[in-house]
């Protein structure tokens, strides 16, 4: 059995993570276990002395069974640590690529409200790369309507619908990690004004389409999808640019944009 087929069976099981996890630590068992049996019948074909069953073709079945199961066992109780490490090393996989079981939103919880959970973690990225938060805002809107767990038919993922190639860009670890998910959005969104000019128009339709599709069409390209995207957002963040404003205590408005 090798990596590539215990990551394999593990993809092939359940989709909720907890038994996707629950699953892998088995599979390890097994290879721990498979590796353990190959052991000791190296050691066995490399003594001399006649085995606890004796010779011949049923005391060789009988030992190799008796091997199996000791195997087995030493691999359920920890016994070389193989598999603890193979489970440590594969488990991220599994939690990267599978959200969490999560309780829906409560209904009666709107989109605005389940976005600004994460205030403190927009407002942190928006800070640091110079993007406006209502804009980020609006884009979490357009793409997961606040959802942290949500995986498009694309297989976009997470609170700003991170593909996997352009989260590995990033160095996103776990794409379900709120606050990795947002800082790797709003740094690539970064990118794409910073692609584009400042031109938010062009940098919102290449978040959604591809800066090369932007570029082909010198503009926001006549894909329905992109342009609907850049229309929605440039709509919701002038909501959101209203709603961010207060006023301070000298009675001035102060938009919370983080610019």
């Amino acid at each position: 059995m090798s990596i590539e087929q215990i990551q394999q069976r593990v993809a092939t099981g359940p989709a909720d993570r907890a038994e996707q996890e629950k699953r892998l630590r088995h599979v390890c068992q097994e290879f721990e276990s498979l590796f353990i049996a190959h052991l000791l019948k190296t050691m066995r074909e490399c003594s001399t002395e006649e085995g606890l069953f004796g010779e011949g073709l049923g005391g060789d079945v009988y030992q190799s069974l008796f091997e199996a199961e000791v195997a087995r066992k030493i691999a359920q109780t920890k016994g070389l640590g193989i598999a603890d490490i193979l489970y440590r090393n594969l488990v991220q996989q599994v939690r990267q690529q599978v959200p969490p079981v999560q309780k829906e939103p409560a209904p009666s919880q709107s989109v605005p409200g389940r976005i600004s959970r994460y205030d403190a973690f927009i407002r942190e990225a928006c800070e640091q790369y110079s993007v406006p938060v209502h804009v980020v805002y609006a884009v979490i809107e357009q793409e997961s309507a606040g959802n942290p767990h949500a995986v498009s038919a694309k297989k976009a993922k997470g609170l700003m619908q991170l593909m996997d190639h352009t989260a590995r860009e990033l160095g996103v670890r776990n794409v379900f990690d709120v606050r990795e998910n947002i800082a790797a959005g709003v740094r690539y969104l970064r990118q794409m004004l910073d692609r584009f000019g400042g031109d938010l128009k062009r940098a919102l339709a290449a978040y959604n389409a591809g800066p090369g599709a932007v570029e082909r069409h010198n503009g926001v390209p006549p894909y329905a999808e992109t342009q609907r995207f850049v229309e929605r957002v440039l709509a919701a963040a002038e909501q959101y640019r209203s709603r961010l404003t207060t006023t301070n205590s000298s009675g001035t408005e102060v938009r919370e944009d983080g610019v």
